[in-house]
């Protein structure tokens, strides 16, 4: 972690579910009992990368009812203008990147509102 833990607890809140759910689906699906997490808590953005070394997939090849927790996950990082970034390949695990801006005025470092 990089940073003085800071921002709105709704953007904190997402950015928490995501690593829940990214953590919960590299166990499930890639076959590894471990993920690496980096948050940092920089002046204009919340940012989480999280990182596995598990089998990996395609995203394009997705359909159906498969990676509902994927896009569960994006639709929760992409409102209000947030980004949500997926790189997977094939036997190189994947990593996902979420992150979510702090609102000009919002709680200061540190500070619930």
């Amino acid at each position: 972690m990089t940073g003085d833990e800071h921002g709105e607890p709704s953007a904190r809140e997402a950015l928490f579910r995501t690593i829940q759910e990214a953590l919960n689906n590299a166990a499930k699906h890639a076959g590894v009992a471990e993920g690496a997490v980096a948050l940092d808590f920089g002046a204009d953005a919340i940012e989480a990368t999280i990182r596995d070394a598990g089998s990996g997939f395609d995203p394009g090849a997705l359909s159906g009812g498969q990676g509902f927790g994927l896009t569960t996950m994006r639709e929760r990082i992409e409102s209000a203008g947030k980004t949500f970034t997926l790189t997977s390949t094939r036997g190189e695990g994947t990593e996902i990147v979420a992150r979510v801006p702090i609102s000009p005025g919002g709680p200061a470092h540190g500070q619930e509102p």
